[in-house]
């Protein structure tokens, strides 16, 4: 397995899950112009709370000013820069590839992994499905002839901390914080 490149760095925030706070995040980033790599949201456990993975060019854009301006926002809970050691990555992507009759279905270097698996077969076509760290799923996609894919998505990185992590819950937050409490 690859490390990920040494200038990237990888935020996990809770959030209120709401496309309008998602909106707010998204354009913080944009309005401050940090140097973003990924965002990624997902929803976790508890109701109400989404889970945002955002990977930054450690380089240009500092991640003490990310966490700070992350902070200021209301429906923003928790922000934590996540150890490169201790964290796992993963990205996922569904590829169809085109294969004709008479030749090998896939390279065997493809089909061999195990976090490769066929979802969907017809006669001309196979759908992969891919769950690795994200530099895995750039080995796998560079593996297929490029007249073999025929489309491909690709999500957004989701990480997490390998332990539980010693800072607080990133599941618990505040509900009764406002922005009339943060004016106190």
């Amino acid at each position: 397995m690859k490390p990920r490149p040494l200038n990237h760095v990888t935020l996990v925030a809770n959030v209120e899950d709401s496309l309008i706070t998602i909106n707010r995040v998204i354009s913080l980033l944009r309005a401050r112009r940090f140097s973003i790599v990924s965002v990624g949201a997902a929803q976790t456990r508890s109701l109400g709370v989404a889970h945002l993975t955002i990977v930054i060019d450690g380089e240009r854009t500092p991640s003490g000013r990310v966490i700070a301006s992350l902070a200021k926002l209301a429906d923003v809970w928790n922000v934590v820069e996540l150890d490169p050691a201790e964290t796992l990555c993963r990205e996922l992507a569904l590829m169809r590839i085109s294969v004709r009759s008479g030749t090998p279905d896939l390279p065997s270097s493809v089909t061999s992994r195990n976090d490769v698996r066929v979802v969907h077969r017809d006669g001309g076509s196979i759908i992969l499905e891919a769950v690795a760290e994200p530099e895995e799923v750039d080995a796998i996609i560079q593996k297929l002839q490029p007249s073999q894919l025929v489309e491909l998505v690709r999500g957004r990185q989701l990480a997490m901390t390998r332990h539980p992590p010693n800072e607080p819950n990133l599941e618990q937050h505040s509900p009764t914080r406002t922005n009339d409490s943060l004016k106190k």
